[in-house]
């Protein structure tokens, strides 16, 4: 199994896109930590799961997530 490299990159992306969301320029600060709380639980369980890249169950299990974490936002992705 190829493992991409850009995993980190989505979990960045994961933790942000709910704030981009709305216009940047009239989110608030209450808005931003709204949003900001909103979003921890689900990071911090991206964060909790197994993530060696040499075990194909671990990436597969972070790839599972962080798809159902981006469709849940209106993403659609692909493998």
């Amino acid at each position: 199994m190829k493992i991409p490299h850009s995993l980190p990159h989505l979990a960045a992306a994961l933790a942000l896109t709910t704030c981009f969301g709305a216009n940047a320029a009239e989110l608030s600060a209450a808005s931003a930590a709204q949003y900001a709380q909103a979003n921890f639980r689900e990071y911090f369980d991206l964060l909790a799961l197994p993530n060696d890249a040499i075990v194909p169950a671990d990436v597969r299990k972070n790839v599972e997530f962080l798809e159902a974490s981006f469709q849940k936002r209106g993403f659609k992705t692909q493998q």
